[in-house]
């Protein structure tokens, strides 16, 4: 499975790339710092799945969601955050992202995430 991996944040970034690597089924195809690039690496690269910040610069996750999500429905999308909020589910799922993770718990839930995403997709 191909994977772009979205944080403004390098360290994070880095993380997030070195915690998706531990599955041998997974190659990263590329990376973002931000929304606007995010939506430009995933036209030019076609991951099946986007692993993408909320707050970053230039465009928020959720905006990046909407449009790669109307691109292409199917694209499994994983929100990372670290600022949970009441309505951010509700407008998640409307962006067509696929599961909230909370940055604390990244390293127990990602990779399951991500697998079952996928898995379900067929």
């Amino acid at each position: 499975m191909r994977v772009l991996v979205v944080d403004d944040n390098p360290i994070v970034l880095r993380s997030l790339m070195t915690l998706l690597e531990q599955d041998p089924q997974i190659e990263i195809c590329g990376t973002a710092k931000n929304g606007k690039a995010a939506v430009e690496q995933f036209v030019r690269l076609k991951p099946d799945l986007v692993v993408i910040d909320y707050v970053m610069p230039e465009m928020n996750g959720m905006d990046a969601a909407r449009q790669i999500h109307s691109m292409a429905p199917d694209t499994v999308l994983l929100m990372c955050t670290l600022y949970p909020s009441a309505g951010l589910e509700q407008e998640a799922r409307q962006a067509g992202i696929s599961d909230i993770l909370f940055k604390g718990e990244l390293s127990e839930r990602l990779l399951p995430s991500a697998r079952a995403f996928l898995r379900a997709q067929g």
